[in-house]
């Protein structure tokens, strides 16, 4: 059976707002002007903070020019006013009638494809670039396989075929262009990376022709440098989470064992220098050689121990690294509602922690038998088994064992000269399989979690499973961005979701 290509997996955008699987997510216009941190229109009347932490870009065709291909951040909504607050400033104030697409992932899949890499500094996903020397050709994507250098277009005129490599490799198989093409791909050497073109054959050249665009990472579209406002709180931090649905558009065949692991930032594996250690407080410790890791706001994975902590700031091979205060708790017996934001206290062992996230697992909290899990930040002191679980005074539910640090979901211990480590990813991921109405989960917030195991999958070795993808069938893929108290904003934080399959 044929394996099928690569530009047949499509990756979407979500949205809550959709009523049915492939719908299309509408542009809203702007209903009066408003600053570079404001976005305002009474097409919006959904309750207050309801697109709190939502994304969004301005399409091509708006008013304003500045605007044309800008994505944002929401970093709050009132519906008293109709106005979206920005986590940054726009490169332009905002007219009446500027059109854009926002969005609060989840739910359903849009017709809208998750969008590639940049060319020349566009996303050609939003305005289609046209060839320089080789008229005919329009660039309509670019896959994030390419990664980042130099992409050439070759356009043979005796054969009328077109070819692309990246940097010095040699070109891939050429594609026939003889006639015109909308949206097809064309390959990198390797069978994998390529681009997607249209092509008018009556416009190309007659002579051959190169055309050179530098490939980049988009910064900041899905994932922010996490702004201020996220790491200056007195909550602790929060995490969030998002979804992009994956669908074998090939008509006849599989895609064998299909799975999903994400990009991680550079640096090599080293170990950790004779005589020096890390606790679960904040401290700092030399490594061998990591002269090519970040130098702020990073994750760094302890691969002796499966641990891992963020990194604030690194001077040389020194890291420096934040403390330990998230932890997991089970509880039971519950009788009153636990919620994210609720500060508890465990009554005998005077712990205190502020609610992140709450999963119930069973019971109910009417009949006294609710049991769950919950995710806490700003954890001082350990909860102790069996002990009762107080909020403002009043005992909600008892302690189920005890709670146990760690970040990202794996348990802190103390770290030791000649551990490996190494750069961590900035995301962890889960997948889900939508349900008969093709459907996906849909969370009250984008801060709150689904049920759903979440796991670092920094690389292919790492990867998680799919399972096999029938043509025609689709699966959600979950990313959660974990978002310190105090930690450092970094340029180039990737959300990239990567997919291989037999």
């Amino acid at each position: 059976m044929p394996n099928p290509t690569p530009d047949q997996l499509r990756i979407y955008l979500t949205s809550k707002k959709l009523v049915a699987d492939g719908g299309t997510i509408t542009p809203v216009l702007t209903t009066s002007v408003s600053g570079p941190t404001q976005i305002t229109s009474t097409a919006l009347s959904d309750a207050s903070d309801w697109w709190n932490g939502a994304i969004g870009y301005f399409i091509n065709g708006t008013p304003t020019v500045a605007l044309r291909g800008v994505w944002f951040h929401v970093k709050d909504w009132d519906n008293g006013t109709r106005t979206l607050t920005l986590a940054k400033p726009l490169p332009a104030s905002v007219a009446i009638n500027d059109s854009f697409i926002i969005i609060r992932p989840g739910l359903r899949r849009s017709s809208s494809e998750v969008f590639g890499h940049a060319i020349g500094g566009a996303l050609p996903d939003m305005t289609p670039i046209n060839g320089v020397t080789i008229t005919g050709l329009t660039i309509n994507k670019i896959s994030p396989l390419l990664g980042e250098g130099v992409l050439s277009v070759f356009y043979e005129s005796a054969t009328q075929m077109l070819y692309i490599k990246m940097n010095s490799d040699d070109y891939g198989v050429g594609l026939d262009v003889s006639g015109d093409l909308t949206d097809v791909p064309v390959f990198a050497l390797d069978g994998n990376a390529h681009i997607r073109v249209t092509i008018s054959a009556g416009a190309l050249p007659g002579t051959d022709q190169t055309d050179t665009w530098t490939v980049t990472i988009p910064d900041g579209v899905y994932v922010p440098d996490f702004e201020g406002y996220e790491t200056r709180n007195t909550n602790g931090g929060l995490t969030r989470y998002r979804l992009q649905v994956v669908r074998n558009t090939n008509v006849t065949d599989t895609m064998i064992d299909l799975v999903a692991y994400t990009a991680k930032p550079a640096g090599d594996p080293t170990v950790i220098s004779a005589g020096e250690s890390l606790g679960l407080t904040d401290g700092d410790f030399a490594v061998d050689d990591a002269t090519d890791y970040p130098t702020r706001g990073f994750w760094i994975k302890n691969t002796t121990l499966n641990d891992c902590r963020y990194c604030i700031y690194r001077s040389g091979n020194r890291l420096y690294c934040l403390a330990v205060d998230w932890a997991t708790l089970a509880f039971d017996t519950g009788t009153s509602a636990l919620a994210p934001g609720d500060t508890i206290l465990g009554v005998s062992s005077g712990a205190t922690a502020v609610i992140d996230q709450m999963v119930l697992t069973g019971g109910s909290w009417g009949g006294g038998t609710a049991t769950g899990d919950l995710l806490l930040k700003n954890v001082v002191g350990e909860f102790t088994s069996g002990e009762l679980l107080s909020v403002g005074g009043s005992n909600k539910a008892s302690a189920a064992a005890n709670s146990i640090l760690g970040l990202r979901g794996k348990q802190a211990q103390s770290w030791s000269a000649t551990d490996d480590v190494e750069p961590m990813a900035d995301i962890d991921i889960a997948v889900e399989a939508p349900s008969g109405s093709s459907t996906f989960t849909s969370p009250s917030s984008i801060n709150t979690a689904p049920d759903l195991t979440f796991a670092d999958a920094g690389s292919l070795d790492d990867a998680i499973s799919i399972g096999s993808l029938a043509p025609g069938a689709m699966y959600g893929v979950w990313q959660r961005e974990w978002i310190i108290e105090d930690g450092k904003s970094r340029a180039a934080i990737s959300a990239n979701i990567y997919y291989a399959w037999s």
